[in-house]
């Protein structure tokens, strides 16, 4: 395949990465530590730098969202929230208009269009003109955040476990240890194909944790375990594939595959090809191939041929810590932390 590289040399100033977004125009959104965001759109072959100079309230990005009128919402971690709109005129969420916090953990538009905006101590939500809806407070930084198919709003914290907010009821119900929860910190929801919530937590204590999984409802609590030193695994992150596999990401585990019909766990780590047992971001590709992110490199699994592909600084990779994986036109965009790496395999 062809590697391409788009780093310092190419126009991307601050290659000290935070976080990546794809919009529907096909752009990539780089945030950095520091040096703003870096808009890189390959139809016109540019990258586009804006920072403080270009009406940014501060240069440390955390995140993105684009709202259904193509806004770029963008959180800082020590501003506000900057929104960006196609005339390139930035507006904000800050102190002035009424947020508690500067520190912004995740953001999401439900199907009414309103915005969450994930904070350390509860989440805002707001509407696209910038008006103040409704403010939950819930005295844990917020990690993530789900809506699923029934239009409930899943919360996970860092250290008080999960949230559901019904907003026809207006009733946020707390689901932690005492429910079942494995751990007390929630940092991955996913929603399957089965209308089954996925949550991957840990504990601060000796950060044990795993996976439950919860119907829409939240009436049915599952642990999910393939044995003891399952009890111990980090999940970061999940995807589904077409099969309706579920594949997990576990800090220092490898990836486990669940069958969620038979409850079977198939693992793959270092031990059956994996470039590493750290494993981050997961994407599934328009070839039915699994995409792996590691802290030591990249790994493409055809589950067909049943073949690892190992891809490191050796292949040309720029660097082996592997932040985020997007796909778009049959190719692969991974985000390490110096810069940009467009697969073609």
């Amino acid at each position: 395949g062809i590697i391409k590289h788009l780093s310092a040399e190419q126009g991307l100033g601050n290659t000290n990465i935070l976080s990546f977004f794809k919009d529907s125009y096909g752009r990539i959104w780089i945030g950095t530590y520091g040096g703003g965001v870096y808009i890189i759109d390959e139809k016109v072959k540019m990258i586009k730098h804006i920072s403080t100079n270009e009406g940014l309230d501060n240069m440390y990005i955390y995140s993105f969202m684009e709202d259904n009128q193509t806004n770029i919402w963008i959180g800082t971690g020590g501003g506000g929230i900057n929104v960006f709109d196609e005339t390139e005129a930035i507006k904000y969420l800050n102190s002035e208009q009424g947020f508690h916090t500067k520190k912004f953990s995740g953001l999401l538009e439900d199907r009414l269009n309103q915005i969450w905006i994930g904070a350390d101590s509860g989440a805002y939500i707001i509407n696209q003109k910038l008006n103040f809806i409704k403010y939950l407070k819930i005295d844990h930084e917020v990690i993530c955040l789900l809506e699923d198919r029934l239009g409930q709003i899943w919360i996970g914290t860092a250290g008080n476990g999960l949230y559901v907010f019904n907003p026809i009821t207006g009733i946020i119900r707390n689901i932690g240890l005492s429910q079942g929860l494995a751990g007390s910190f929630v940092d991955g929801l996913f929603e399957d194909s089965r209308h089954q919530i996925w949550i991957g937590t840990y504990s601060d204590i000796m950060l044990k944790g795993g996976i439950n999984l919860i119907d829409e409802k939240a009436t049915t609590i599952k642990y999910l375990s393939s044995g003891p030193e399952f009890n111990q695994k980090f999940v970061v992150g999940f995807l589904e594939d077409r099969q309706g596999q579920i594949w997990t990401s576990v800090y220092k585990g490898g990836v486990d595959i669940i069958n969620p019909i038979s409850g079977t766990f198939t693992q793959l780590t270092y031990k059956q090809g994996l470039i590493s047992n750290n494993v981050l971001p997961l994407l599934e590709d328009s070839l039915y191939r699994i995409w792996i992110g590691t802290g030591n490199g990249l790994d493409m699994v055809d589950t067909k041929a049943s073949t690892v592909t190992n891809f490191s600084v050796n292949e040309g990779l720029p660097d082996n810590s592997i932040v985020s994986l997007k796909t778009k036109d049959n190719k692969i965009f991974a985000l390490t932390t110096k810069g940009l790496t467009i697969l073609t395999p």
